[in-house]
């Protein structure tokens, strides 16, 4: 009987084991490919700590590149993002999210007179909403739906990076926070890639927008010797 007991216990233990490691290993690897379909850059997360006993856990360094055509290392980084579910749901489908906190994340915006790398990657997150890629399809058909209840970025900074001619602009601002819920609770949920886009869409937006108001409050002073209307153009194409 005792005999039994333990193998039991051993078993318990075995699977609890496969379980945390199979979850992590799927989490990291869905992250990574999802991130790289809907964004068109090189998406890399270094750890997924996720425990299902518990069911909270962490994504650590989580870095998004850069269009092609700009040089500063990275568009995103995300050093540290909580998740806590409901742990019973995690094996269930909609899986039920209580709170994600994205906290100090690290943002480049890269910005010369024809735009900025920012733009661009949002003009990708909007161009495959609606792609036909029949392997993303086929994806997100067999992937779990999330509802997430709240969603919190705190923290953000904006590396402002910004050259005109032999002018520029280097300037860290601090982002407002940004407090997004309930997505997916108004249906089955929302696949991975429809919620990167929702976190992701308004942070890029903010990023922008805080990062024209810093070109226009700095001014670059060759463009305002050439007139206001000059200085206008530039911050427009920066926005594009």
């Amino acid at each position: 009987m005792l005999k039994i007991l333990v193998a039991c216990i051993i078993l318990l233990i075995a699977a609890f084991v496969v379980a945390f490691f199979s979850l992590n290993f799927l989490v990291k690897k869905t992250v990574n490919t999802v991130g790289q379909q809907i964004t068109k850059v090189d998406v890399k997360l270094s750890v997924a700590d996720l425990s299902p006993l518990s069911g909270s856990g962490s994504l650590l360094h989580l870095q998004i590149g850069n269009p092609e055509g700009y040089s500063s290392p990275f568009s995103l980084l995300l050093g540290g993002v909580q998740i806590t579910t409901h742990r019973t749901s995690l094996f269930s489908d909609p899986i039920i999210i209580k709170e994600i906190t994205i906290r100090d994340p690290e943002i480049n915006i890269e910005g010369t007179p024809l735009g900025n790398n920012l733009t661009k990657l949002l003009s990708n997150l909007n161009s495959s909403t609606n792609s036909s890629d029949e392997e993303a399809a086929a994806d997100s058909k067999k992937s779990k739906k999330l509802i997430v209840r709240e969603i919190i970025i705190t923290g953000a900074k904006l590396h402002v990076h910004f050259s005109a001619s032999d002018q520029s602009l280097d300037q860290t601002l601090v982002l407002p926070d940004i407090a997004l819920h309930n997505i997916g609770a108004d249906g089955s949920g929302v696949s991975t890639s429809e919620l990167s886009r929702q976190i992701l869409t308004p942070l890029l937006n903010s990023a922008i927008r805080e990062g024209g108001i810093a070109l226009a409050k700095q001014g670059i002073k060759q463009l305002e010797n050439q007139g206001a209307g000059q200085l206008n153009k530039v911050l427009g194409n920066f926005l594009k």
